[in-house]
This record gives C-alpha cells, sequence and structure tokens, in this order.
C-alpha cells in the first residue's frame, strides 16, 4: 500500500510537468503573400540612380558595403564588407535554406501589414545587425495597431548580438523611430508620421520602411533608416536619398518556450506530495 501510495505520487509529478507555452503560427495581417527568398545579385558599387523601383524592394545595392550586404543577402547567410563595420557581417537562416519574404509577386512591398500570433507570446527579439552610421539614432519597438499603444525594444545603445525577451499581445505591429528627426515608421507604413526636416523639402516617407522575412519559427525584420529616392528634389544634396537595402538594422525575432504558471503551480503541488509520501515511508522504516 506504501510502495502504491508513492507510485501515484511519482506518477502524478511526472504527469504534472508542464507543458510549455509553444506560440501559434503567426499570421501577416496585409495584401501581400510569401515569396521565396532568392536575393538576385546585387551591384557592388555605390549607385547614384536608384528609386524605390527595385525589385525585390529590399534587393538595393547598399552603399554600406563593397558587396552584396542588402537585408535578403544577410539573411541568406551572405557575407558582406561594410564600409561602416571593419570585418565582415554574415547572417545565415537555418538548415533547409526556404527562407522567403513577405510582399507582392513582383517583389513590390506590403504598406501596411501587421501581425498576429493568435494569442499573447513570448519573443526573444536579437539585433543581428546594425549597417549604418545613424546606429546612435535607431530604435525599434511594438505597438497595438488597435489602441496605439507604443512599448520601445531596443534602444539607441543597443549593439548586435543583444537580445531582450518580451511577452507581445496576439496582435502587434513593429516602428522604428529616428531620434534624430524624431518621427516613427510602422510596418502599417499608412501610420508614419509623414515628410521629415519640418516641410519635408529634402525628403519624405516612400512607404514601407520594414522588410519581412521568415522560415519557420524564425523571423527577420530589415529596416530602412533612410526616407527618400533621388526623384526627391534636394536629397542628394544632404545624403538622405535611399539606397532600399533594408539593412540599417535586421532584428530576428523568434518565439521561445516558457512554463505555463498555472502548470508550474500544479508540477509544485505534485511534488509536495512525492515528497510527503517519501517522508511517511523514511518514517514507517525507522
Amino acid at each position: 500500500m506504501k510502495r502504491s501510495c508513492i507510485t501515484t505520487a511519482l506518477i502524478s509529478a511526472i504527469c504534472l510537468i508542464p507543458a510549455s507555452a509553444i506560440a501559434a503560427p503567426i499570421v501577416v495581417n496585409g495584401t501581400g503573400s510569401w515569396q521565396l527568398l532568392s536575393p538576385p545579385a546585387v551591384e557592388t558599387s555605390a549607385v547614384t540612380t536608384l528609386s524605390n523601383g527595385t525589385h525585390p524592394y529590399w534587393n538595393g545595392p547598399s552603399w554600406d558595403s563593397g558587396g552584396p550586404c542588402n537585408a535578403g543577402s544577410l539573411i541568406s547567410g551572405t557575407a558582406c564588407n561594410a564600409y561602416v563595420f571593419p570585418d565582415p557581417v554574415s547572417l545565415a537562416v537555418t538548415a533547409n535554406g526556404t527562407a522567403s519574404y513577405w510582399g507582392t509577386a513582383g517583389g513590390d512591398a506590403d504598406g501596411d501589414f501587421y501581425l498576429d500570433a493568435g494569442g499573447s507570446s513570448t519573443y526573444d527579439i536579437t539585433m543581428h545587425a546594425e549597417l549604418t552610421a545613424w546606429s546612435h539614432n535607431n530604435e525599434l519597438g511594438w505597438y497595438d495597431p488597435f489602441t496605439g499603444e507604443h512599448h520601445q525594444l531596443l534602444s539607441v545603445d543597443t549593439t548586435v548580438g543583444d537580445t531582450v525577451r518580451v511577452t507581445l499581445p496576439s496582435v502587434f505591429g513593429f516602428y522604428y523611430y529616428n531620434t534624430t528627426f524624431e518621427q516613427a515608421y510602422y510596418t502599417q507604413s499608412s501610420w508614419n508620421d509623414g515628410g521629415m526636416l519640418g516641410a519635408g523639402s529634402q525628403g519624405y516617407a516612400p512607404g514601407q520602411q520594414f522588410a519581412l522575412f521568415n522560415e519557420e519559427d524564425y523571423w527577420w525584420l530589415g529596416i530602412e533608416d533612410l526616407f527618400g529616392p533621388l526623384s526627391v528634389n534636394g536629397c542628394a544634396a544632404v545624403g538622405l536619398c535611399s539606397d532600399w537595402d533594408y539593412n540599417d538594422m535586421v532584428v530576428r525575432f523568434e518565439p521561445v518556450s516558457v512554463p505555463e504558471p498555472g502548470m508550474t503551480a500544479l508540477l509544485g503541488v505534485g511534488l509536495l506530495g512525492l515528497a510527503f509520501a517519501l517522508r511517511r515511508k523514511t518514517s514507517s522504516e525507522l
């Protein structure tokens, strides 16, 4: 009988080991679709004529590098020699190499999108690259698409390799904030602040500043922090034209497994029962 009680308590404790809370598949709410990531070759020198007509939209020849260094190339595992860093920078996807980007079949960006995970989930958000001279001006955060509530994730002091763990609600979008121009840019770009530098004569928010990539549970955001195509009068003179490489901040976010609080409490109860049964057995044998 005593042995039966101990066995029952042990089985109860094992059965009460908490299941991890795994995030549901994230759904992108927008007008785009997933396109296979197969970056075409890009130019290896700075360009003087470039507009947002680049296809795919994130595939601009990076002014920060001497080789393929845009967000798609980085996420595909291509090393690049960035001018703003002394060493090559490389990012790799997971083993099967089936990453995709969110956009149109023609390679254009989806101007307005946000994410729906189907429930509150915990994520690790890691900065993987920041190929920009404005690295001390860039902030990243999440926002509620329905209420507009903002929460900062990565500050101007965040460096490559830093990770923050955060629990996000079911529905969320990301925003980028430039502390120099005091303007925010959203995955729903219709929310963007609009012109910059006051009247906006030297640049404007042209559309989607975010490139979204995915491979299974791994997600990346590539961010473009310059705002004007060369067609905007005056942008070249002040160096604010965009190269559309979306590598000015590259962030990976992924769901993590965390014990559910209720199940953790049940596990504690089960283990206490096991300890009590073992104690009674020891006492009876003395």
